[in-house]
């Protein structure tokens, strides 16, 4: 037997830029995914304490799309979203 598969994978690593939507703003975080909110493979989260005084950041508003460095990635075995901690760049 031939078999033909294809495989997605997404496995952010540190220092990589990437573009997100925001999905939730509140006053200690804001919540972004990537192309689908309810299946997006990452659950990234921007704290107010990286951001203190940074004026943009003040600015960004749920449905924004963002650009965004990530600082940090967690996951574990049969998680089904990767924890992402970024650090807000620009709004696009």
């Amino acid at each position: 037997y031939n078999i033909k598969y294809e495989v997605l994978i997404c496995n952010p690593s540190e220092n990589q830029i990437i573009d997100c939507m925001v999905s939730e703003v509140s006053k200690s975080h804001i919540m972004c995914y990537i192309e689908n909110e309810h299946e997006s493979p990452l659950n990234i989260f921007l704290s107010k304490q990286h951001h203190i005084g940074d004026e943009e950041y003040s600015k960004i508003k749920p449905r924004d799309t963002i650009k965004i460095k990530i600082l940090a990635t967690k996951f574990e075995f049969k998680d089904t979203q990767i924890l992402v901690i970024g650090n807000f760049l620009k709004i696009i």
